[in-house]
């Protein structure tokens, strides 16, 4: 199913131009699906921290929804991150591609030597494995920015790679 065909599923394509397939994106779509699930009704402003959800002392909230390790050894993730208000994370690096989708809020973003990209509510943007992610951040001062990840890349690896 093609997203640009099928203009009433509320769907926007992403502002970065990664060449990403758009039925593929309509995959990550449906897959975000089940974090909206998870922050149906009162819950989204109610973050009930459980043994999967972790919280970096810089305030952002990590929630793994689902884990699966494939027969090759290798692990898929699919994981809901909440952005508090005017959040800026530090510079990093990432170990593998992950692609996301923004449930609610504002962002931006910029890797080393590409331009700085703007996300809302329905789009999707690609984390890159190698250049330095210089810059992610809430805009918003009053709201938090909830995206759900997925990745998949060897077991026990870490996606995120503090500098």
């Amino acid at each position: 199913m093609c997203i640009h065909c099928f203009p009433s599923l509320g769907m926007r394509r992403s502002r970065q131009n990664d060449g990403f397939h758009p039925e593929r994106r309509a995959a990550l779509a449906g897959i975000a699906g089940l974090g909206l699930a998870a922050l149906a009704g009162e819950a989204r402003s109610q973050i009930v921290v459980s043994p999967r959800t972790d919280v970096a002392p810089i305030g952002l909230t990590r929630t793994m929804l689902e884990s699966h390790v494939n027969e090759d050894g290798s692990e898929f993730a699919m994981i809901l991150d909440i952005f508090p208000p005017g959040i800026v994370v530090p510079a990093h690096r990432h170990s593998a591609v992950g692609f996301s989708y923004v449930v609610s809020g504002e962002g931006e973003s910029q890797y080393e030597g590409q331009p700085l990209i703007r996300f809302g509510p329905g789009d999707t943007f690609q984390d890159m494995p190698g250049p330095r992610h210089l810059l992610f951040r809430n805009l918003s001062h009053t709201k938090p920015l909830i995206v759900v990840l997925a990745y998949t890349m060897p077991k026990g690896r870490p996606f995120f790679l503090a500098e």
